[in-house]
């Protein structure tokens, strides 16, 4: 049985719920997160909190108002917990984790609390929760996810190649299967297998929220596009993973990263233009980047009023600067310290509120490498809507759908092959 924490002025654990503003520096805090039951603060998951300085923080483009912080979960305590701050998407703390939430600034509390028999609060748990929501608890002694289908999801299977990747889901979800899909270095520098279940599968067929497999593969997908159309040369791919601010990864190796990206094939492809997806605050934006002339375009679904985000400003620029600064002797127009310009044009916008971001991010790059454009202009490419039309987005998932479908068949054939 865990610890239960009461409202008294003898814990320490309440004392410091005055007083975290001054606790917590400005960047990233390990922190635990609490939340109020009716015999008092209960500590729910640990996480990290983002002390910003920024005027206006967003949370997957929604404002983040007054007394809360933008947090990310990392480790699930109380799988079963309700957020304080329930979304259409996650309503319990397990559904959560490795995503941005919103959380009350009074329930953040730092890991290195000084009262020990307060710190071990976060261990053993008194109270189970339950609840009958999307990706929930099914039971009370249970926290795996549990997909329901809903009525919005199944508007969502417009073409016949999304009702066939639903059909597989299913049979994945039944016979408890997954897809490899090998991303080979030729396409973000280095090798790796990107895999899917069927949740992945059902997230993108019923347009739900994507994540990096998604976009990752979308990339693979791209890649070939360009090599059999003879384009490979002008564009180039940035591994997602490298940007993410939730990554473990330390700053010198995201800058050593795009650095060695940007000089693919020891410096010789002249003004090539690589996109870079990045993700934050569960929302999808694209860098465009030009690092032979020293410009980034950055392309944001909820709108180009939006700021550029400050983390992926900085990593790219270093990239940019440490890529200069290794071919400066090959290429005479770079620079030691190139001036970097960064612009935002005015892209497509996705539908307020909706989760179209990535599908976005993905048509972008389409668009882009379509137009054989290594430069994006200030008003976007010429004939396309504000918006995306359902059937612009449909292009894309369609596209996905194929090219996950033949690795499907692939790994089928090779199942059924005997060895002697």
């Amino acid at each position: 049985m865990g610890h239960e924490l009461q409202h008294n002025p003898h814990n320490n654990f309440q004392l410091q719920s005055s007083r975290n503003r001054s606790i917590f520096l400005e960047g990233e805090n390990d922190c635990c997160l609490a939340i109020e039951g009716d015999q008092g603060h209960q500590i729910v998951a640990n996480g990290t909190v983002f002390i910003e300085s920024a005027e206006k923080v967003t949370v997957h483009c929604h404002s983040l108002s007054a007394g809360f912080r933008r947090v990310s979960i990392i480790e699930a305590i109380m799988p079963c917990a309700p957020l304080p701050c329930p979304t259409e998407e996650f309503t319990v703390v397990v559904q959560a984790i490795h995503s941005f939430v919103k959380w009350p600034s009074h329930l953040i509390f730092p890991r290195n609390m000084d009262d020990d028999e307060t710190a071990k609060a976060d261990l053993q748990p008194k109270n189970q929760f339950t609840t009958t929501s999307p990706r929930s608890c099914s039971s009370q002694g249970s926290c795996s996810r549990k997909y329901i289908i809903t009525d919005k999801d199944r508007a969502k299977l417009t073409t016949d190649l999304l009702r066939v990747l639903k059909n597989e889901a299913m049979v994945m979800k039944k016979n408890d299967e997954k897809i490899i899909v090998p991303i080979p270095t030729s396409v973000c520098y280095f090798s790796i297998d990107v895999e899917l279940n069927y949740e992945d599968m059902f997230d993108w067929c019923f347009q739900r929220e994507i994540g990096a497999n998604h976009i990752s593969i979308f990339m693979k997908y791209l890649s070939e596009k360009c090599h059999k159309e003879s384009v490979s040369g002008m564009y180039g791919f940035c591994d997602v993973n490298y940007l993410s601010p939730l990554s473990l990864l330390e700053k010198g190796e995201r800058i050593d990263y795009l650095a060695r990206v940007f000089g693919w094939n020891e410096g010789l492809n002249i003004n090539q233009t690589f996109f870079a997806p990045f993700h934050e605050n569960r929302h999808w934006m694209l860098a465009v980047i030009s690092p032979w002339n020293g410009i980034v375009w950055w392309l944001n679904p909820s709108g180009s009023e939006n700021e550029i985000s400050q983390f992926a400003e900085e990593i790219i620029n270093e990239g940019i600067i440490k890529f200069s600064l290794e071919h400066r002797k090959d290429i005479k127009k770079l620079k030691r310290k190139p001036l970097i310009k960064w612009r935002k044009p005015l892209c497509p916008r996705q539908p307020v509120d909706s989760l179209d971001c990535g599908f976005y991010v993905c048509r972008y790059m389409l668009e882009a490498i379509a137009n054989r454009h290594q430069v994006i202009p200030d008003q976007y490419f010429k004939d396309v809507p504000k918006t995306y039309e359902q059937q612009m987005i449909d292009e894309v998932r369609d596209m996905w759908t194929t090219f996950v479908l033949k690795h499907k068949e692939v790994e089928d054939e090779e199942d059924g092959l005997e060895v002697s």
